[in-house]
């Protein structure tokens, strides 16, 4: 549950919108990539922009509905 930034989803972000502007420049497709971007969208709108970009689980948690806990062995 650490989401301190080291990889701040914002920069990620940036650098997928980038490069899904070349490929479609370049008329390339990029299924994968265009749906990465989309969940960093939804992070950007739930608030979680400057998170680190481990915060990915956040959108799979809510689309879930369960929270990713650590458990203590």
């Amino acid at each position: 549950r650490n989401f301190k930034p080291g990889g701040k989803i914002s920069i990620n972000h940036k650098d997928i919108k980038n490069v899904m502007a070349t490929a479609h420049s370049i008329d390339v497709p990029m299924p994968l990539t265009s749906q990465l971007f989309e969940i960093m969208q939804y992070l950007k709108v739930d608030g979680h922009f400057d998170e680190d970009h481990a915060g990915i689980v956040q959108y799979f948690e809510k689309l879930a509905g369960v929270e990713v806990k650590k458990v203590n062995a």
